[in-house]
């Protein structure tokens, strides 16, 4: 294209006709004949797009026209980083575009060096199946071949790209006329294509891992910061690395001792200070939806400190719970709830409390992205580190860690029991939220969360009035059909996990038959349930038939025992209590199997509950003692606890 049919300079787009605004050059990394060509170029550009006219340019530059117009094309040219080259394009000897080579590679012997540029890109725009083929073995694309290599090397798949070549049938010229066969130009295309296909190439190369903290790590995956507390939190279920021992009568008298390792601690942490909220521990072999509830309603609620059994044990003077400790931050609810992609968190009553009941948004990271949560995930790792990695009966990081020492026995050997595990969970938590980091400036948690309290211009939204006296609108909800026959004699009722529900006022309500109903069922406590109609107003509580109203279970072990009965591995008559039935069944195959053992602690957690669930008053913390100096990372858990010849720090 000549100069004359070029375009014009003001019909450039504006927001590239202003030089000023163009990726620019050092040039005091530039000398000699090179930082001299460069400023004439620049100097030519400039006057270009200043209005000058080319006559003048080219009396004051001894440039050609076409010259000057080449300058500006390369400037305005596209460069990969997705910005025009700018002045980056007139440094000399800059390629803009890669090499394509036309003539085809003449050798006399195997033996003669160079020659050969571009060969292999000119062999791939003539064969793109090869080219395809390579590519997709290279990223373990392709469905054709079966991979058996965690990272394919470079030999392998200079040997497939060799084959393919001959399979289309090309058994002279290049590559098999230069003496590597183009072995070092397809491990550059290679080493290439990482940089250009990135995210595929960093899964297949070094896998899953690498390319999730890739892909996180792009401007446009990042989270906003945050610059007040209570506009995000994070929450994670973790798995603690302990070992501790269940009591359970046994058949001959007395009570048997068996071991437990599987216990789940979930939490709830302010992004901006870093402070647990709330958590809540679950006993089974992963964490459901009912946990992730419960979590979040103790995160609401205001923190009541569980009364201490462990001997010398005590919550430390500055460490506690924000909802207690600071008056302010009573029944205050967040805006953002950052969690990760599992099936609890994402089960739809779960969602439905974060956004009908507390009003926030919700933020599911990818899967098995813990980089989306870094707050929480440190957390673990100085809970672990600092707190039960150090006591005897630890399972360490892996079956190698060292301190790992016969968990099991040591466990049976000292006595740890749960009620001790819950004790530490509980000091451990008070004590982390009471202690200084420097991600704070040297303040601890509660510390930060006061200074922003202290501001009479800093609001945080709280729970209203009216929704902490109905607790049951964070209870899982179902709809069910008022069942009943008047024709049969039947009084109106609602039929709930094999279970008959009814009060006075539903039993003398015939015409609701066939009605649905909208019940809120407490996970925790299912013997009475809160009915609503489907218009939204109140029918009342229901209250469970039978024994299923008076003894105290969760819904959980309600299904239990309903899968047991159907399995016939337990039987009981309208005169037995199912409850004590299976308590009775657990505690037998507690003996033999660790699954039953977990089922055992949850129905026995139900029933210390009940036992509390109207007589739990607030422990007094600790008066004020005299501040010290606490270094971080520091714990007030006190292991004298347990034989100090077996405790590992």
């Amino acid at each position: 294209m000549s100069y004359r049919s070029r375009v014009r300079r003001d019909q450039f787009p504006p927001e590239i006709s202003d030089p000023d605004g163009w990726p620019s050059v050092d040039k005091s990394a530039l000398s000699g004949e090179v930082l001299e060509l460069y400023t004439t170029r620049e100097a030519v550009v400039q006057g270009y797009f200043s209005g000058h006219s080319l006559n003048y340019l080219v009396s004051t530059f001894r440039l050609s026209r076409q010259t000057i117009h080449r300058l500006v094309e390369r400037c305005l040219t596209t460069h990969p980083d997705g910005r025009i080259w700018g002045f980056r394009a007139l440094l000399p000897y800059i390629h803009q575009k890669v090499y394509d080579r036309i003539a085809p590679v003449t050798r006399t012997g195997l033996d003669q060096r160079g020659g050969a540029a571009g060969a292999l890109n000119q062999l791939f725009e003539r064969h793109p199946d090869i080219r395809e083929e390579v590519e997709a073995y290279f990223l373990k694309k392709t469905q054709n071949i079966i991979v058996h290599e965690s990272r394919i090397n470079y030999k392998s798949i200079f040997k497939r790209f060799i084959d393919a070549c001959r399979a289309k049938g090309i058994k002279s010229g290049y590559p098999f006329n230069v003496k590597s066969m183009g072995y070092r130009a397809l491990y550059n295309y290679l080493r290439k294509l990482v940089n250009v296909k990135c995210g595929d190439a960093v899964k297949a190369r070094f896998g899953k891992d690498a390319a999730r903290k890739l892909k996180l790590g792009h401007a446009e995956s990042q989270i906003l910061p945050v610059t007040r507390p209570y506009v995000r939190v994070e929450f994670d279920g973790h798995n603690i690395d302990i070992t501790f021992i269940l009591q359970i009568p046994s058949p001959y008298g007395g009570t048997t001792d068996l071991v437990i390792d599987r216990i789940w601690l979930l939490v709830m942490k302010e992004a901006l200070s870093g402070a647990i909220l709330g958590y809540h521990l679950s006993f089974g072999r992963e964490y459901s939806m009912f946990d992730v509830m419960q979590c979040i309603k103790k995160t609401i609620m205001p923190w009541v400190p569980r009364q201490l059994t462990l001997p010398g044990l005590k919550y430390p003077a500055d460490g506690g719970m924000p909802s207690a400790v600071i008056k302010d931050l009573e029944w205050a609810i967040f805006q953002e709830f950052c969690y990760d992609n599992a099936k609890a968190n994402l089960a739809e009553d779960v969602t439905r409390i974060l956004v009908e009941v507390t009003g926030c948004g919700v933020n599911a990271g990818p899967v098995a992205s813990p980089e989306r949560r870094p707050l929480v995930e440190r957390f673990f790792g100085l809970f672990e580190e600092n707190g039960f990695h150090r006591l005897p009966s630890t399972l360490g990081n892996s079956p190698q860690d060292p301190r790992r020492q016969s968990p099991d026995k040591i466990a049976m050997k000292y006595k740890i029991r749960l009620e001790h595990i819950e004790d530490l969970v509980a000091v451990l938590i008070a004590d982390y939220n009471g202690t200084p980091s420097a991600c704070n400036g040297y303040r601890s948690p509660l510390e930060q969360l006061r200074l922003f309290v202290s501001d009479p211009n800093f609001l945080i939204p709280k729970l209203e009035e009216g929704r902490r006296r109905r607790l049951a609108m964070f209870n899982y909800r179902v709809v069910r059909t008022v069942r009943g026959s008047v024709a049969q004699g039947k009084r109106p009722y609602i039929q709930l996990e094999g279970v008959r529900y009814t009060n006075d006022i539903l039993a003398t309500m015939p015409e609701l038959i066939g009605q649905k109903l909208i019940l809120y069922v407490d996970p925790q406590d299912p013997r009475s349930i809160e009915a609503f109609f489907s218009d939204g107003s109140e029918l009342g509580v229901l209250d469970a038939r039978g024994f299923w109203g008076r003894t105290p279970h969760t819904l959980e072990m309600r299904r239990a025992i309903m899968r047991a009965r159907d399995r016939q591995l337990i039987r009981y008559t309208e005169n037995d209590d199912p409850i004590h039935v299976y308590m009775d069944y657990l505690s037998k195959e507690a003996v033999k199997s660790k699954k039953a053992r977990r089922h055992l602690i949850k129905a026995k957690k139900a029933l210390e509950q009940d036992t509390h669930k109207y007589s739990d008053q607030p422990v007094e913390m600790p008066a004020e003692e005299p501040k010290h100096e606490k270094r971080v990372g520091e714990t007030s858990v006190d292991p004298a606890m347990f034989k100090q010849k077996t405790f590992t720090y």
